[in-house]
């Protein structure tokens, strides 16, 4: 599968919905981006679940951040579940039926509450979004019929579907995950210079036609990078 040129000098990207996939994340960020490449580093959120090792994602966040690359994470609905699950035994099994059992076995912890607190503080550090120059970043969305949609913290975790309201967001594009979309639709909406674009080209539905990529948008020139998934995903991950 092609993939755009390398860019020749560095630039700010962002990817998003990695769901446990660090093989695939470490892939994209060091073969085809290239750490080189890289001035900064925008997570949309959906480090974990579904796929065989969250742990390893948040470890390869630490270890770029550990060469002084930034990387600012946004939180995604998935670290939200996962932060909701010390809440109460409910909160938990939800968090297991929406992936929470294969993020504890890439940590080999049967309970949350074992995993190391440097975890918690970097989900808990995240952002809910960021307004750049030219964009804004987020998970999911804004609820742009609410009075105040940057303080709706379940429209930006969990929104689908968002209508644009140019007023209200300074013209600016709008690049978010937590909606699963073939890479080929995703360059489509890049070359039709939509306003808003989903980069979550479901890395973690390898199965699904047109799925299983895990992309990298470039915020100074709108190219489209690509990976293919290459780690091994378990059967049937639910989406929510």
């Amino acid at each position: 599968m092609p993939n755009p040129s390398k860019t020749s000098r560095k630039s700010q990207w962002a990817i998003s919905d990695i769901h446990g996939c660090a093989d695939t994340f470490r892939a994209l960020v060091e073969e085809q981006i290239g750490l080189s490449n890289i001035e900064t580093l925008y997570l949309l959120g959906d480090y974990v679940d579904r796929g065989p090792n969250s742990k390893g994602v948040f470890d390869y966040i630490f270890e770029l951040r550990g060469k002084g690359l930034p990387v600012h994470c946004l939180m995604g609905n998935h670290e939200d579940l996962m932060l909701d699950s010390v809440k109460s035994p409910e909160d938990f099994e939800l968090w297991m039926k929406n992936g929470g059992e294969i993020t504890l076995d890439s940590f080999n912890e049967w309970s949350v509450n074992d995993i190391g607190e440097v975890y918690f503080q970097l989900i808990q550090n995240t952002q809910l979004f960021i307004e750049l120059e030219h964009y804004w970043l987020v998970h999911a969305g804004f609820e742009t019929a609410d009075k105040n949609p940057f303080e709706n913290r379940r429209m930006l975790l969990w929104k689908r579907n968002m209508e644009y309201d140019a007023a209200l967001l300074k013209g600016k594009k709008v690049i978010h995950g937590h909606t699963p979309t073939p890479y080929t639709e995703i360059k489509e909406k890049i070359e039709n210079e939509e306003m808003v674009i989903s980069i979550d080209g479901g890395c973690v539905y390898k199965n699904r036609r047109g799925m299983g990529h895990l992309c990298a948008l470039n915020l100074g020139n709108m190219d489209l990078v690509v990976q293919k998934n290459i780690d091994i995903i378990p059967e049937k991950p639910n989406q929510h």
